[in-house]
């Protein structure tokens, strides 16, 4: 800005802010429509128009010229200022720059150089970019604000923490005192806000979506991978274990896993909050909530609070067993369907859970008929295929590849047979070996 500015849209002189739900505010200008200048304005109404900017934009204005570093010093909002920026960065770069530009020129600008001045006038921080994206500060920043302005008294980061684990290692880290405990011993700080972003939070609720341009949000600060909770946020909930202070996340009062922020209701995370309902499409609840929770059945464990035509949408496989809610997540490799070996007909995808330990490679729903092992319990393969089922040789009885062993005891007239426990010891091999002739799961040809 400089004393240049001019703005025109009405005939009258009026000056209009409105208040938004995210704590900025916008300021709506209308003079005359001849080329009136901005500092021509009454010194009132520039005192009422700048109490409403952010920290960065205060900062800004008053370099232009000595008018708006004059009006700007006289601010009565310096007594107990709210230190926060502008919403109108596109990366976290942009938006460390902007943080430390207002943390260092108002001591120089507006306190002659007192850094001790500047420090006691901040009594409140709010630094939320979650709106407009997920732009993670250094964590060391957060760090060096709050041992800076030593008059906090609220402390609000939303969506600025890349990782928990970084903070809470950091805060354990460091000599004693910790930083906790020696931000406490002020007296001031009442509230610690380290929550994620509310649109990340529901984004990485919705799950992963095939041929989206964006298939995975980025990590939550208190969780990774797939999973949102973590040892992370535990440690960092005995930090103020001591303390009188609100601080955010904490775990979810019903689920007791998930981190419930600031911006939740009730001391409940977002899918206990919003349980039953689809994160995708908002439909919900249903009958039976627990169809619209799904994690992946295989190792990378994504999850997605959603309901079954978004899912399906969104490319999540479910297993074709009835009544089974296992399902496979779009980002893990598609499962390879083909024709099944006993039908001919086209192949179904079983989970893990359900997943065939037989000698059939394909199998569809409808031939999927698995027997269980007589000694452990665990699956013994499908008794409908062609191929044959796992059996021990000896006695037919339905075995595990875990629980079969192979004969080897007689070296002129070993059989090789695939005995269970019982039989290994205790049968004869001419009977066996006559079993295992020409059985094509075996692989063997005796001329």
């Amino acid at each position: 800005m400089t004393d240049s500015i001019q703005t025109s849209t009405l005939h009258d002189t009026e000056s209009t802010v409105s208040q938004h739900e995210s704590d900025s505010f916008e300021v709506v200008l209308h003079l005359p429509q001849s080329n009136t200048n901005l500092l021509d304005l009454p010194s009132e109404v520039l005192h009422h128009i700048f109490s409403f900017l952010a920290t960065d934009s205060l900062v800004n204005i008053s370099l232009t010229c000595q008018t708006c570093l004059r009006i700007v010093g006289q601010l009565k909002t310096w007594s107990h200022h709210h230190f926060r920026v502008e919403s109108a960065y596109h990366s976290s770069h942009e938006f460390e720059a902007a943080i430390k530009r207002a943390m260092t020129l108002p001591t120089w600008t507006l306190f002659a150089g007192d850094t001790t001045a500047f420090a006691n006038t901040v009594t409140s921080i709010t630094l939320d970019m979650s709106r407009n994206g997920h732009f993670p500060i250094d964590t060391g920043l957060i760090f060096l604000i709050m041992e800076i302005f030593i008059a906090i008294r609220e402390a609000r980061f939303v969506g600025c923490l890349s990782s928990g684990r970084e903070f809470v290692g950091t805060a354990l880290g460091s000599i004693l005192p910790n930083p906790v405990d020696r931000w406490m011993a002020r007296g001031n700080l009442t509230l610690l806000d380290l929550s994620d972003g509310e649109r990340l939070v529901r984004k990485r609720g919705a799950g992963p979506i095939r041929g989206s341009s964006d298939p995975l949000p980025p990590n939550l600060a208190w969780g990774s991978g797939a999973a949102t909770f973590s040892d992370d946020l535990a440690f960092f909930e005995t930090l103020f274990r001591f303390h009188a202070i609100e601080y955010y996340p904490t775990v979810c009062t019903r689920c007791r896993r998930e981190p419930c922020y600031s911006w939740c209701a009730d001391g409940l995370c977002l899918l206990c909050s919003l349980r039953g309902a689809c994160l995708q499409c908002q439909c919900g609840p249903e009958i039976d909530s627990r169809s619209f929770c799904v994690r992946c059945d295989l190792q990378c464990r994504w999850q997605t609070q959603s309901c079954e035509p978004c899912r399906l949408s969104a490319g999540w496989t479910p297993c074709s067993v009835p009544n089974c809610r296992s399902e496979r997540c779009p980002i893990c490799p598609a499962p390879a369907l083909g024709v099944c070996d006993a039908c001919g007909g086209t192949s179904s995808y079983f989970c893990s859970a359900h997943e065939p330990q037989c000698s059939c490679e394909v199998l569809c729903v409808e031939c999927f008929k698995e027997d269980l092992c007589t000694e452990c319990g665990r699956k013994s393969g499908c008794s409908g295929c062609k191929l044959g089922r796992l059996q021990c040789d000896g006695c037919g009885v339905a075995t595990c590849r875990t629980c079969l062993q192979i004969c080897t005891e007689d070296v002129a007239s070993t059989c090789f047979g695939e005995l269970c426990s019982r039989c290994i010891f205790s049968h004869d091999c001419t009977v066996v070996l006559g079993r295992t002739v020409g059985n094509p799961k075996r692989g063997i040809n005796i001329s």
